[in-house]
């Protein structure tokens, strides 16, 4: 995977290509020389303690943060932070830590804001994606004039995520989904993460679970001090036991 990062050659079903990939803040690099690739239709999985620059790194995935040093290419159009806006009707979308969503505005019109980019889109394709989202959360469904800042944490993840999937992505990002839920509310999201991987949505994923990330994933890699220091299938990252130690309590 990271050799043909490094090297510039791309694999056919490469969806996201990110070569050399540094980040840094003032004097602070928080993400070193990454190299990954994303394969249609499979979940990464980024593990990573809290700093290790896994956030960083999607910021400058999808243009939102100055990269120092490298490039990102998805579908092999090289991103740059003045086309990063683009991106989502280029069918990248990312759901960011914090879930980011319109605390003045109602679900229903949260939800609506995600299809912006779906110009496309008739209005009773619009109505369908919506209905398709009331039934993934039907919590979301009974509080659709609800303010959507009223929501409690949990509520607000289900509602960022339904918003994302609005804009039909074909590559999704997920900055830390189950952070701060209940355990309850941690199942519910995966469930929902696996149903979307399931319908052929590729997925990189960030998450400090470490087991529940990797139990998931097709494949893998663990950031530490923001670079990359493991990666393979996730059942080789689980059984690894220096992530077992590290991450998993073991």
């Amino acid at each position: 995977m990271v050799d043909s990062a490094r090297n510039g050659k791309a694999l056919p079903d490469t969806l996201l290509q990110v070569s050399g990939l540094s980040v840094s803040y003032g004097g602070i690099q928080a993400v070193r020389s990454v190299c990954f690739e994303v394969r249609r239709g499979e979940l990464l999985a980024m593990i990573g303690a809290n700093g290790a620059g896994k956030s960083s790194c999607l910021r400058a995935i999808t243009g939102l943060l100055p990269s120092s040093q490298g490039s990102v290419h998805y579908k092999g159009e090289l991103v740059r932070p003045t086309n990063g806006h683009a991106l989502p009707g280029n069918g990248l979308v990312m759901v960011p830590e914090g879930r980011g969503i319109f605390a003045r505005m109602t679900i229903e019109e949260n939800l609506l804001m995600g299809a912006y980019c779906r110009a496309s889109a008739s209005k009773s394709e619009i109505e369908e994606d919506l209905n398709a989202q009331y039934q993934r959360f039907p919590r979301l469904r009974e509080r659709s004039t609800q303010l959507a800042g009223t929501l409690s944490g949990g509520e607000q993840q289900m509602l960022a995520i339904g918003r994302a999937l609005m804009a039909h992505p074909e590559l999704l990002l997920l900055d830390e989904p189950s952070m701060g839920l209940s355990p309850v509310m941690v199942e519910t999201i995966f469930q929902v993460i696996a149903e979307v991987k399931a319908r052929g949505t590729t997925i990189l994923l960030v998450e400090q679970n470490a087991r529940l990330a990797l139990q998931m994933a097709d494949r893998a890699l663990v950031l530490e001090s923001g670079e990359v220091t493991l990666e393979g299938s996730g059942q080789d990252l689980l059984a690894s036991p220096a992530v077992r130690a590290a991450y998993l309590g073991e």
